[in-house]
């Protein structure tokens, strides 16, 4: 399987849901261990979003921050980050492509398609006359493959 993305709220999600600290150990040992293999990241921007924070995660991010999961943005990530936001302003109204470029997720699609990756996300496509900006109808835009975590868990045979 090729290199994956993860956008922020599948941190959020795992960590609130059933793979807490407490709980499953083992899954944030897979992402250390994935993201030092080269195969799992996201943007620093991410990082930025959620260390934010004043919880677990927070806290789990900032011990991290210097490792293979946060990765700056090159020249070609930047440039596809300048492809987004153009489509974004052109297509959304300004409160909506201002809300959306202020966040982690447009970087999480910028490095995707920067690095040939797959996003992994929580968010479900939006049909026809959704007024907020979505990471899937986005990667449709852009020809970008996204996945839910379960499914890089299963194609990546994670096992406890």
């Amino acid at each position: 399987m090729d290199r994956c993305v993860l956008d922020s709220n599948i941190y959020i999600e795992m960590k609130n849901g059933p793979y807490g600290f407490d709980i499953v150990p083992g899954f944030w040992a897979w992402i250390e261990r994935e993201a030092e293999a080269g195969t799992l990241y996201s943007p620093r921007a991410v990082y930025e979003e959620i260390s934010r924070g004043d919880d677990d995660l927070a806290a789990w991010f900032k011990a991290r921050s210097s490792t293979h999961l946060f990765v700056q943005p090159d020249a070609e990530v930047q440039a596809a980050y300048r492809r987004i936001a153009d489509r974004v302003v052109a297509d959304y109204e300004p409160h909506q492509a201002s809300d959306f470029l202020s966040g982690a997720d447009p970087w999480v699609i910028a490095q995707a398609q920067g690095d040939g990756a797959i996003v992994v996300t929580h968010e479900h496509r939006g049909g026809q006359g959704v007024k907020r900006v979505l990471i899937p109808n986005l990667c449709d835009i852009f020809g970008l493959r996204y996945i839910k975590i379960y499914d890089l868990l299963r194609a990546r045979n994670f096992r406890l």
